[in-house]
């Protein structure tokens, strides 16, 4: 698991709530605070793209600035590559809070799985993800 350190914020929620960077990405979970707070949760297999309209207008609600979190996993098959025998699911966590983003990586595993191999995989590609998609980060 690691943290990166977004640097450009409007660009990042440019990204996350305006464009289709994070559309292929299935949805997890996202929670949105301000002087309401708001949770939106996932019922099935629902993509990004599919949420983020809704997640825009609570983002855009009142002129407060909102913190929130949203979780989304990659809709990348990683059942062919030997590095994540073992795990269940890889994640990001978004997180914007006091005007401050990162993106935090994590990982679910079906069975124990001695060493850290996996994790440090998911982190280089999350991070290659990033990167491929313009999103400056420090971490």
């Amino acid at each position: 698991m690691i943290s990166y350190k977004i640097i450009d914020t409007e660009e990042f929620l440019q990204g996350l709530f305006r464009e289709a960077t994070w559309d292929n990405f299935f949805f997890v979970r996202a929670e949105f605070s301000s002087f309401v707070r708001a949770e939106l949760a996932d019922a099935g297999a629902c993509k990004w793209a599919q949420v983020r309209p809704v997640a825009a207008m609570l983002l855009a609600q009142d002129e407060e600035e909102k913190d929130f979190q949203v979780t989304l996993r990659p809709d990348w098959d990683l059942s062919g590559n030997e590095v994540f025998h073992g795990v269940e699911r890889v994640y990001l966590h978004l997180r914007f809070e006091r005007g401050e983003a990162c993106a935090v990586t994590g990982i679910s595993y079906e069975t124990f799985v001695p060493g850290k191999t996996a994790e440090r995989e998911w982190d280089r590609l999350a991070g290659l993800f990033l990167k491929k998609n313009h999103i400056a980060f420090e971490g």
